[in-house]
């Protein structure tokens, strides 16, 4: 008698092609973004003291294909932040500076986004999705899981 196979043929469509952002319209996206980064994000977070051995000393917007990524980079406050770290992540490669991203958007149309946070397992956590750019800016202005 022949074996049977443990795998099965099934119907896989091809994946649709994800929209390409306009060059207008990913300026005029990078520019209220950047605008949120400037007024409220960069005063609240920029060279506050929030963390034991980093200081985020900028943010600032990354694009990637379709998805725009806010960034942050910190970097260790002096050496003795350098020693209490090394003693407490032994393990861990330490790095001067780091660079994070922390929310993303993702252009689905004109005019409509998926909106993301970064979760400490390291995936992106999509929480909105087919919302206008002033919505998604408003949830990450109100909402702390948005920020660095």
């Amino acid at each position: 008698m022949p074996k049977s196979s443990k795998y099965q043929w099934v119907y896989s469509p091809s994946k649709q092609n994800k929209p390409k952002v306009p060059e207008a319209e990913k300026q005029a996206i990078t520019q209220q973004v950047q605008t949120l980064i400037d007024t409220d994000l960069a005063p609240r977070y920029l060279h506050q003291d929030q963390h034991a051995y980093f200081q985020i000393e900028s943010l600032f917007i990354k694009w990637h294909r379709s998805f725009i990524y806010l960034c942050y980079t910190c970097r260790l406050k002096n050496s003795e932040a350098v020693e209490a770290a090394i003693a407490e992540f032994k393990d861990s490669v330490i790095r001067e500076a780091i660079e994070e991203r922390f929310t993303r958007l993702e252009y689905v149309a004109p005019d409509q986004f998926n909106l993301a946070y970064f979760r400490h397992t390291g995936k992106w956590w999509t929480t909105h999705e087919n919302i206008t750019l002033d919505a998604a800016l408003t949830t990450i202005r109100e909402y702390e899981i948005y920020h660095p």
